[in-house]
């Protein structure tokens, strides 16, 4: 348990100023007291996380559609924080959402794994937490269960890079697409930036055919008549958006969809 003040320090953020407190009121190592502010950061995260709205909540319906990039994004905005404290919170948000594992059985992903074969049981506890959103006392126990071999265990689910890859490149930002898909697949930089410059061909043949699709007046269930009437309305920023809303694809994708029905329109 931190002191008071300290504890403070922490919720406001202020880690490196939280180290030193903690380092000249306790002694001990520089390491020893980031230990312990960290350990207090996680669990601060963890807290706000778990305890983020969950009556249908902007940031619930978006973990809720997978799309945790934004969900991130947006607890950023409206709490201020870095983003590994927000992607920690969303973590343990989405750990909360999730239906509760089945009986009997325990999926064990790649970190969990990592860290029960190297025997370390605190970061298991703590890998553990987040995967399932459950206190400490049963992460523990659970975690002793797998280490004795007394709890059956899934095999290691399979990476998923969907729909968070996508979000990613719709914002233009290709190196961070690589990294992420590096992080996921754990392939080398070749692999990734072949695989991460494919789907961006695919994304973009799926653009084309969305544009022809408009162009001709086959878009998507629910893309018309609206489109046509913020067109008609010089409303171009609202039919791109409506555009987006419906599609699901990236500003440059829906300008270029919204354009080519603009000048389709003209030429009647």
């Amino acid at each position: 348990m931190l002191d008071p003040d300290i504890q403070a320090l922490v919720e406001m953020g202020d880690t490196i100023g939280a180290i030193g407190l903690q380092q000249q009121r306790h002694g001990g190592s520089v390491l020893a007291a980031r230990k312990a502010i960290e350990d207090a950061r996680w669990a601060l995260t963890q807290k706000r996380g778990a305890a983020l709205d969950s009556t249908g909540s902007e940031i619930d319906e978006l973990i809720r559609r997978g799309e945790k990039i934004e969900a991130i994004k947006r607890h950023r905005e409206v709490h201020g924080v870095s983003l590994h404290e927000a992607k920690e919170a969303i973590d343990a948000r989405a750990a909360a959402l999730a239906p509760a594992p089945s009986a009997g059985t325990l999926v064990v992903d790649a970190e969990l794994s990592a860290a029960l074969r190297a025997g370390q049981k605190i970061m298991a506890i703590k890998r553990y937490r987040e995967l399932y959103g459950v206190g400490l006392k049963e992460s523990k126990d659970a975690v002793e269960a797998i280490m004795a071999g007394a709890a059956p265990v899934a095999p290691e689910p399979t990476p998923t890079l969907q729909p968070e890859l996508d979000h990613i490149l719709a914002t233009g930002q290709k190196i961070s697409a690589i990294k992420y898909y590096r992080e996921i697949i754990n392939v080398g930089l070749k692999e990734a930036k072949e695989a991460v410059e494919a789907r961006i061909e695919e994304l973009a043949a799926e653009a084309r055919t969305r544009v022809k699709a408009t162009a001709s007046n086959d878009g998507p269930p629910g893309l018309q008549p609206e489109l046509d009437r913020f067109i008609a309305a010089d409303q171009k920023i609202m039919a791109i958006k409506h555009y987006r809303t419906i599609t699901s694809v990236g500003l440059k994708e829906a300008k270029d969809a919204v354009e080519a029905r603009m000048a389709e329109l003209a030429r009647r």
